[in-house]
């Protein structure tokens, strides 16, 4: 495999099998992860299962540490989102006001939660969960007698529920 740098945009799960896959494969140039969750890749379907019913803690999502990325010489960024493609200069612009060059730019940034333009949607005790963060606010809100409507019939929604 050549040896020049690779930008992975977003470190979730695809963002962090991406880069481990890269060095157990045996690529050897630098490999930079940018995360705008400060957390290490994780997994999100233990969210709406054992991470919101109280089971298991949020840090037992994570797929590596930030020790163990570290270890396999992946320049992880945590905190830090890409917010302008330079395609033609082959820059990632960053939010702490950086730019890194690439060679090859890997796209991880997963979906977006679809939520639907009602009233009173951004206001308090409204949830969305897509995040560790998410789990975490949702989970607080629950309890015994407490009330909950989940708008939304997919997996996520259909686990919560």
């Amino acid at each position: 495999m050549s040896a020049g740098a690779i930008v992975v945009v977003g470190a979730g799960q695809a963002g962090g099998w991406a880069t481990t896959t890269l060095r157990e494969r045996g690529y050897e140039g630098r490999i930079v992860l940018l995360g705008d969750e400060p957390h290490a890749p994780y997994e999100r379907p233990p969210l709406s299962k054992a991470v919101l019913g109280g089971q298991a803690a949020p840090e037992s999502t994570e797929l590596f540490s930030a020790e163990r990325l570290a270890a396999l010489r992946i320049e992880f960024q945590p905190g830090v989102a890409a917010t302008r493609l330079r395609v033609a200069d082959r820059q990632v612009d960053t939010s702490d006001g950086g730019s890194i060059a690439y060679d090859k730019l890997i796209l991880c940034m997963g979906g977006r939660p679809v939520v639907p333009a009602l009233p009173g949607v951004d206001g308090p005790g409204v949830h969305v969960l897509r995040t560790r963060g998410d789990a975490l606010r949702l989970r607080a809100s629950l309890g015994p007698g407490r009330r909950l409507v989940v708008v939304g019939g997919g997996w996520i929604g259909l686990e919560v529920a």
